[in-house]
């Protein structure tokens, strides 16, 4: 194919994915424009055009700095700049006008993939907020300058859209805005003087947040997002801003800015990179999850198998919530570093005297779960004596509490998972060959990250959000350097260790930029090979002792380049007969 033709033809793809972005985010005041990895504006909506002062034809082929005018945007480069557009969430941004003005406006970005899952574009989800930002300032200005006013004051306040609250040093109301008794379906004299966490229900971690934000330098505040429920069904996003107000050193004054809009177009996009709470639109992911809807449209056992950190326990509860078991409980049980007794009487449950500490009739996961589902996580470590009556109940149906004669029926499914090699296990006598039968009626393998690397980038993206609002930073982007580092790196413990690594870097990081400096030493030190367990490594046994090796036989460090804790891994060396 000639190259003129292929460029037409990724011209057209890029288009058909600008009229779905369009779809979606068509609601009423907000615009929208996509840019293209170079910084070049491939489409804009007449909404975002006419606040420009302009057509959409005129802006298309623009330079990302002719449209939007942050000084971040004047440095230039084309890595730089699609760093910076990414990092956009929520952030206040000018839009240039083509009359040489600018225009205040909200920005919230979202990665635009191609067939294959790579990144090809970036859109953009712009709210006109220049009437808001003239209330808010004409309303600080008005508090500064004229207290005796209040009363011009507050009704201005009162015609904000946005929620307007104003709080003593106990976080009690003193004001709340009209939008706010409304919202809340309140009248003034039932929240006033009220303690303010009581009366909008902001979750806990997010309170300590807006606590430390009161207590810092105005410079360096900056919105904090919270969710609240002011109702059963009634869910908001909003945007918390937190000033001081400038009449009362004593007082703060709350600006709620609703986000639910652009919230559920973000997560309607989101949807469409992962399923439930998998992430990922490669190749091997969009299989398994073709395969957990076909395993959860029947009702067989599944076994589920998969390396350390891959996500055996959210495919099985993506399979509980994607079957007709998915309105009754979903009961996770970790079946390693148990003894045989509390195993047992975890399972099956135990009646009153049937050993020291039974002081009460007790049920287990079977009847806690019935009607739904039962996680058995690493069930190749439980013992031959649990493998007998876990068979049992697949057979009949039925659990024997400890200490009791009379079996009780139950209606679970069991969903089992292990990162052994189950088969090997029955050769070695540990795991019963019947057992193994009947729970991988289904089954279902998990592809280590290694063989999906595509995915690496959305997932660290996504680690990087949930781990700079956890470390309250603002962390924009990954450097090119260090996503290299991230996809060079074979991850033996999987995605979970990929979000350790982003967790790591987040709390280590001292810019806006996570760098390779940032990243774990395991990833950054030594050669670009350093720390990898090779993808072709044959089996468990070889895994471990490849471990220890490049770790000089220290099982600590060991046990973190596998992904899991040194007592599950002093548990597998003793069984796989290592000596160290």
């Amino acid at each position: 194919m000639r190259d003129e033709d292929k460029s037409q033809q990724q011209l057209v793809k890029e288009l058909r994915e600008a009229r779905r972005f369009q779809s979606i985010a068509g609601a009423e005041g907000m615009g929208v424009v996509i840019f293209d990895l170079s910084g070049i504006c491939r489409y804009v909506n007449p909404y975002l055009a006419n606040l420009a002062a302009t057509t959409p034809e005129s802006m298309v082929g623009s330079q990302v700095g002719e449209v939007l005018v942050p000084p971040a945007f004047h440095k230039g480069g084309g890595g730089g700049i699609v760093a910076t557009l990414r990092a956009l969430q929520r952030e206040e941004i000018s839009l240039q006008r083509r009359d040489g003005h600018s225009v205040p406006v909200l920005a919230s970005a979202v990665d635009i993939s191609d067939d294959h899952g790579q990144l090809s574009s970036i859109g953009l989800v712009v709210i006109n907020i220049v009437r808001q930002k003239e209330a808010e300032n004409l309303l600080a200005t008005s508090l500064e300058t004229l207290q005796a006013s209040r009363d011009n004051v507050l009704s201005i306040v009162n015609q904000l859209r946005s929620v307007t609250m104003i709080v003593d040093r106990d976080f009690d109301i003193i004001f709340l805005s009209e939008s706010g008794l409304k919202l809340l379906k309140k009248a003034e004299n039932a929240v006033v003087g009220m303690p303010c966490f009581d009366i909008f229900p902001i979750p806990q971690k997010d309170r300590v947040k807006i606590k430390l934000s009161a207590s810092m330098d105005p410079a360096r505040r900056n919105r904090i997002p919270v969710q609240l429920e002011v109702a059963p069904g009634r869910v908001y996003w909003m945007d918390i801003d937190v000033r001081n107000d400038p009449a009362d050193n004593n007082r703060y004054i709350l600006f709620f800015y609703d986000t639910t809009e652009v919230h559920g177009l973000r997560q309607q996009l989101d949807t469409e990179s992962g399923f439930h709470q998998f992430k990922g639109r490669s190749e091997k992911m969009e299989l398994l999850y073709k395969q957990i809807r076909e395993v959860a449209s029947v009702d067989w056992t599944v076994l589920i198998e998969g390396e350390t950190g891959s996500g055996k326990e959210l495919a099985a509860r993506a399979i509980h919530d994607s079957s007709g078991r998915r309105r009754a409980p979903f009961v996770p049980v970790n079946c390693a570093g148990l003894t045989d007794s509390l195993l047992g009487s975890q399972l099956f449950g135990h009646k009153r005297g049937s050993f020291t500490g039974a002081v009460s009739d007790q049920k287990g996961v079977f009847e806690s779960a019935n009607g739904g589902t039962v996680f058995l996580d690493e069930i190749g470590d439980i013992s031959s004596a649990v493998q007998t009556n876990l068979l049992r109940v697949l057979e009949t149906r039925e659990v024997t509490r400890i200490g009791e004669a009379t079996p009780r029926k139950v209606d679970v499914r069991i969903i089992a998972a292990t990162n052994r090699d189950l088969a090997e296990a029955v050769q070695s006598g540990e795991f019963r060959t019947d057992l193994l039968y009947r729970i991988r009626a289904a089954r279902i393998t998990l592809p280590p990250l290694r063989d999906r690397q595509s995915d690496i980038p959305l997932l660290a993206s996504e680690f990087l959000r949930t781990s700079a609002a956890a470390a309250g930073k603002t962390l924009e982007a990954i450097s090119g350097e260090a996503m290299k580092l991230l996809l060079a790196h074979p991850w033996p413990g999987n995605v979970r260790e990929l979000k350790g690594a982003l967790e790591f870097a987040a709390l280590h990081s001292g810019g806006p930029l996570i760098d390779t400096g940032d990243l774990p030493p395991e990833l950054s030190e030594g050669s670009p090979g350093a720390g990898r367990i090779p993808a072709g490594a044959p089996g468990e046994r070889e895994r471990f002792l490849n471990a220890l090796e490049q770790t000089n036989g220290n099982r600590t460090v060991a046990a973190r380049l596998l992904g899991m804790s040194r007592a599950t891994f002093y548990r597998r060396l003793d069984r796989l007969g290592i000596q160290v």
